[in-house]
């Protein structure tokens, strides 16, 4: 939790004890409504008596007893908000003296709370007076938030349990914080399911707060988090189970949720890719007539049958990225000898964006290449990367593979040509997760990663987008012309990386 000295500056303390008066007020309203509705049937037992009579005021009896224990847990609501309101006045007033003294003393404090001013020694008095005020007034400010999620799920397990007709006393326990997690992940699954988004942002908005980032993320991952209390944790261990779990989830759309949960990708991402981009299950039927094929870390290609459209092939490589949640290029670095060129770039809206809009601008490569590859005896593939493979074919298309391989726009052109059945061979490179060569007597399986070589082909598809047909196939020519004359590294094959591409260990 980073707080500025602009928003402690705006902060409206004033406004938690107008909160604390109003639920005051409301819940006793609501205790007198209560109250109301169990005396109307004390009453009458002056025009009413018999089985049934005592039967219902005994029913009602009840319902107000279980009323009464959420009644008292609200009560309890503005105690703790008074509380978190005044541990915050007090620490906001101390924290903002201290900069009041160094700005008094001719020094200036960014909205970072750093000092800056001539004299260093004044400097370093009141940067350690600001940062020790600060550290204790963030620490407030988490135990307050913490203390206020954790009172308002009491509240709302209390509401859930009454509303289901059981007893409210059990609302303190994990049991009732797992009701409402698992609760919340269902409706947020089938939220997403039909498009939904503004409810499903709701849902996310009222999930308990005061919770970091990455504890949230360490929840998903099924850790315990020091210091959370143990019906939040059970909230959001149960919450994401349900939610990556739930039964409505069918075919890829399920195979999506099931890879982002073992990948560790929080509901807020998926949440945030599926609305920005609209991703219903639908779109992932552009799959189903696909050949699925996994390699050895769980991720999934699909051979893609002959006479599938341009269109069709561009929609199948985004949605064979989303549905594989995550490349593995960064593991496949951790390997020992390996130097990955780059950093992984996190499975994100964004970079979904990033590979819409390259293959936009590479459409030509689905539109004139899918067919021709298809008409001249190749077969193709999409990866997890979000791109096509391709091997196979006649003496004609050879012309376009060369060395180990060729990218022209969104396709890699593997150099195995000749083959019996290129799908058969699609199907084991995947399978090995490999790059394969042709030793002169057939394709054979080499010792480098795909993930890696298919990052390094990701990239030359990128220059494809950025540079444009005629300007990528000028710099390839005057690349390699330079790098031939200088005896040099060839600049396309360096930004695409020298030892992920293989030309260098």
């Amino acid at each position: 939790m980073t707080i500025t000295k602009s928003q402690v500056d705006n902060w409206k303390i004033s406004k938690l004890y107008d909160l604390a008066t109003k639920i005051d007020a409301e819940n006793q309203l609501y205790l007198g409504q209560l109250d109301k509705a169990k005396q109307v049937f004390t009453n009458s037992q002056d025009y009413w008596s018999g089985n049934a009579r005592d039967a219902a005021y005994d029913r009602v009896a009840q319902d107000h007893g279980q009323g009464y224990k959420l009644f008292l847990e609200v009560q309890d609501a503005p105690v703790v908000l008074r509380a978190a309101a005044s541990s915050l006045d007090s620490h906001r007033t101390v924290l903002l003296g201290k900069v009041s003294d160094a700005t008094g003393a001719a020094l200036t404090v960014d909205d970072n709370w750093k000092v800056t001013g001539s004299d260093a020694d004044q400097v370093r008095t009141h940067q350690d007076s600001i940062n020790t005020a600060y550290r204790e007034l963030e620490s407030a400010a988490k135990l307050a938030a913490t203390t206020l999620a954790e009172h308002a799920g009491y509240i709302r397990a209390a509401g859930d349990l009454l509303g289901s007709g059981l007893d409210v006393s059990d609302d303190r326990t994990a049991a009732a914080g797992a009701r409402l997690g698992a609760e919340d992940g269902a409706t947020l699954a089938a939220a997403l399911r039909r498009g939904d988004y503004t409810e499903a942002a709701a849902i996310m908005a009222h999930r308990p707060k005061g919770l970091t980032t990455q504890e949230i993320q360490d929840l998903a991952a099924g850790k315990n988090v020091a210091g959370v209390p143990a019906d939040l944790q059970q909230y959001y261990k149960d919450f994401n189970t349900s939610f990556y779990n739930d039964p409505g989830n069918t075919g890829n759309y399920k195979k999506w949720m099931e890879n982002a949960e073992r990948r560790g990708v929080s509901p807020e991402t998926i949440v945030e890719i599926a609305s920005t981009h609209g991703i219903t299950p639908e779109d992932f039927t552009v799959l189903d007539g696909m050949e699925p094929v996994t390699d050895k870390d769980g991720k999934t290609y699909f051979i893609m049958p002959t006479g599938t459209s341009g269109d069709d092939a561009q929609q199948a490589v985004l949605m064979t990225y989303v549905l594989n949640a995550g490349t593995d290029y960064d593991k496949a670095g951790l390997v020992p000898g390996v130097v990955n060129d780059f950093k992984e770039t996190p499975y994100s809206s964004a970079e979904i964006q990033r590979i819409i809009d390259r293959q936009d601008k590479n459409d030509w490569s689905y539109d004139q290449d899918v067919a021709y590859v298809d008409s001249n005896g190749g077969r193709l593939a999409t990866t997890p990367n979000g791109m096509l493979m391709g091997l196979g074919g006649n003496e004609l298309q050879d012309l376009y593979s060369q060395k180990g391989g060729t990218t022209y726009g969104d396709i890699f052109v593997m150099n195995l040509d000749d083959l019996d059945d290129p799908a058969d061979q699609l199907r084991k490179i995947a399978e090995s997760g490999s790059k394969w060569f042709d030793n002169g007597s057939g394709p054979q399986q080499s010792t480098t990663d795909l993930d890696r070589l298919l990052h390094h082909e990701e990239r030359h598809s990128q220059q494809w987008a950025e540079k444009g047909y005629a300007g990528m196939i000028g710099s390839v020519a005057w690349s390699g012309l330079k790098a031939w004359w200088t005896d040099s590294d060839d600049e396309i094959e360096e930004d695409a990386g020298l030892h992920d591409g293989g030309y260098k260990k």
